[in-house]
C-alpha cells in the first residue's frame, strides 16, 4: 500500500483565501507527492492565523498532530515552516513531535527526515531565518502605521 503525503495548506486571513496562494501551495504539494511516489491527501486550513501559542484555532493542524502521535502520518508537506507556526515555542514543540515520530517533513525548498545532526542544524537555521524575517516584517508594518498616523491619516478602528 502506498504511503500518504499529507499536504497542509493555510493562509493568514480570510481575505487571502481569495488569492492564489492556497492553490499554489496545493500544486507544489501534489508535485512533491508525485515525485516521491506518495498518495496525496490535502488538508486545507483556509484563512487561519498562526500567531498563537497553540493550534486550537486550526482543527486541521490538530488532526495532523494527532495523526503523527498515533503513527498514521509519516510524511507531511507545508509550503514553509511559518505555515505551521510563526510562534517559536509552538514550532519547537511541533518539530520535536516530527522528530520523535520519524516524520519526513517537506517544504517547497526541500525534504527533511532529521536523520543526521547536519540535517537538523540546517532545518533549525532555515526555521530561525523564517522567524527572523517575520519579526522584521512585523516591525516594518508597525513603523509604517505609526508614520501614517503621525502624518494625520486615519487607519480605521
Amino acid at each position: 500500500m502506498k504511503e500518504t503525503l499529507y499536504i497542509y495548506t493555510r493562509v493568514s486571513s480570510k481575505v487571502q483565501e481569495e488569492g492564489t496562494s492556497l492553490d499554489e501551495q496545493k500544486k507544489v504539494g501534489l508535485k512533491i507527492s508525485k515525485d516521491e511516489g506518495l498518495k496525496p491527501k490535502v488538508l486545507n486550513e483556509g484563512g487561519k492565523s498562526s500567531n498563537f501559542e497553540d493550534c486550537l484555532n486550526r482543527p486541521k493542524l490538530q488532526d495532523i498532530m494527532l495523526g503523527i502521535e498515533e503513527g498514521r502520518i509519516k510524511h507531511l508537506y507545508s509550503w514553509n515552516t511559518d505555515r505551521i507556526s510563526r510562534v517559536n515555542t509552538f514550532w519547537n514543540t511541533f518539530k520535536n513531535v516530527l522528530i520523535k515520530n520519524g516524520v519526513t517533513f517537506y517544504t517547497k525548498d526541500g525534504k527533511y527526515s532529521f536523520n543526521s545532526p547536519e540535517e537538523q542544524l540546517m532545518f533549525n537555521l532555515l526555521t530561525s531565518l523564517g522567524q527572523y524575517d517575520n519579526q522584521l516584517r512585523t516591525i516594518r508594518t508597525h513603523r509604517g502605521k505609526m508614520a501614517r498616523i503621525k502624518m494625520g491619516y486615519w487607519l480605521g478602528g
